[in-house]
């Protein structure tokens, strides 16, 4: 797992990589993903791509927020940027460090910090 702290380093993207569905993601998203969160990315980013109501907007706002509950679960929300939801999942448990703010924009998946 990684630090939070280092997340802050993501204020922008060098590179871009490619994923399924047409997706593109930054290098604070390959960080995540290399460093114990693959499965909260990849599943954002399937549902960015896949859900009609996700896929049909410019920007999607995805909130990460910890439940504090035995397994330590946490909710994904999805919302337009202003507050209208689009799309909730929730998990039973995970080993995130703390909770995480994504965009998606023009089918580009990003740490709200590197927007």
């Amino acid at each position: 797992m990684f630090n939070p702290d280092i997340l802050a380093n993501f204020y922008g993207s060098e590179n871009f990589y490619r994923y399924m569905g047409g997706v593109i993601f930054t290098d604070g998203v390959k960080f995540l993903m290399t460093n114990g969160a693959h499965w909260l990315c990849s599943d954002a980013m399937i549902a960015c791509a896949m859900k009609p109501k996700l896929r049909q907007e410019e920007f999607v706002s995805i909130s990460v927020t910890s439940v504090d509950t035995p397994a330590g679960g946490c909710k994904v929300a999805y919302t337009d940027g202003n507050g209208k939801t689009l799309h909730k999942q929730t998990y039973d448990s995970h080993e995130l460090p703390c909770d995480l703010t994504f965009i998606y924009e023009n089918k580009t998946f990003m740490l709200a910090t590197e927007r």
